[in-house]
């Protein structure tokens, strides 16, 4: 029975995409989407995305344009702005904003709207997946196979999500999966040393420290390249930053680096903050309490920059409880003043 209920929904969904490739073609000579150039001037895109039948590109000035089927408003994205990433799921879009924020157009959307440190997104079917930056994830939209019960992944540095599943990168180079697993898509529990997850419709892909592909479900065959780069293995640098800041220096994200490489890192806080410490795997770092240091890359690393509010108000904190020891025995004394003075009478006027 269950092979029968996967041979159909395989069966329903190429249809389907048979069905959207002939609308996508007719509303993309009616001119549906958000894309620009009207002007003849080719757009400036930074990041590209692809969903089941449209589009999307991150443009420079961190607008986004969108083009295809059009038909639940999945390329309404004329009015983002200040987006740094941006990811395609079947139906819909989302974006993450340069704030940690993430907004979401199209078909089946849950209300990403109060989501915040966020650091890097991914799409489904109609599952919307974020990236914490302090390693953990958060995910949204249909969960009918529990694609979304992520919410005990921890030292995550990398989501993707398939059309019924989701897979996490860790610190240590492993992999985690949640959701269908009926083509075994799920069955990454042996991968080490990954550097890079990727996820299909019923297949997952990991990249290897030593450049090369393992993967596992319905096109493993398809997908298991084993290609070998001519490069020496990779280490890989993970980097966040708490509210109040950020690392411009390489950036924030996922980085990968040869063995030995010393990497400068440095963290700028914003207005009315002050940078306090990196923190995570500090044991690299070769000043933790400066923002401007490096990192020598003899293993995978996952760092963040940490940020308070200006020294005016860790002085007016640390005054305040100054205060409160100090009360007491100022009142103390006070009283004790008090007490002299009825006993010398002072407070009558002199003869």
């Amino acid at each position: 029975m269950k092979i029968m209920l996967g041979l159909r929904k395989h069966h329903y969904v190429s249809r389907v995409s048979i069905f959207l490739i002939a609308v996508t073609l007719i509303a993309g000579m009616a001119g549906c989407g958000s894309g620009g150039g009207g002007d003849g001037k080719p757009e400036s895109i930074a990041m590209v995305a692809a969903g089941s039948s449209h589009t999307v590109g991150l443009k420079s000035d961190g607008t986004v344009v969108a083009l295809g089927f059009n038909g639940d408003g999945q390329c309404d994205v004329g009015r983002w702005t200040d987006i740094t990433q941006v990811a395609a799921g079947y139906w819909h879009t989302v974006g993450l904003k340069t704030d940690g924020t993430v907004v979401a157009t199209g078909y089946w959307q849950p209300d990403v709207g109060n989501w915040t440190n966020i650091i890097q997104v991914a799409a489904g079917w109609y599952n919307t997946v974020g990236l914490k930056n302090d390693g953990t994830v958060v995910a949204l939209g249909q969960n009918w196979d529990g694609q979304c019960y992520v919410g005990g992944w921890t030292d995550t540095v990398q989501v993707a999500a398939g059309w019924y599943h989701t897979v996490g990168l860790t610190t240590d180079g492993t992999a985690v999966t949640v959701g269908e697993n009926e083509d075994k898509q799920c069955e990454v529990g042996s991968w080490t040393d990954i550097t890079q997850v990727a996820a299909g419709f019923s297949h997952t892909v990991g990249l290897t420290t030593d450049g090369t592909v393992v993967a596992t479900g319905l096109e493993v065959e398809l997908a298991r390249w084993n290609l070998v780069l001519a490069l020496p293995p990779q280490r890989v640098l993970f980097i966040s930053s708490t509210a109040g800041g950020s690392v411009i220096t390489p950036g924030e994200g996922t980085f990968t680096y040869a063995p030995g490489t010393v990497v400068n890192v440095v963290a700028k806080p914003d207005e009315g903050y002050r940078f306090v410490d990196w923190t995570r795997d500090v044991d690299t770092i070769g000043d933790v309490n400066v923002a401007a240091t490096n990192i020598t890359m003899d293993d995978h690393y996952c760092v963040t920059a940490s940020f308070a509010t200006d020294d005016a108000g860790d002085v007016g904190i640390k005054a305040g409880d100054w205060i409160k020891k100090v009360t007491p025995w100022l009142w103390t004394l006070a009283k004790a003043v008090a007490r002299l003075l009825d006993f010398l009478d002072l407070s009558s006027p002199l003869t």
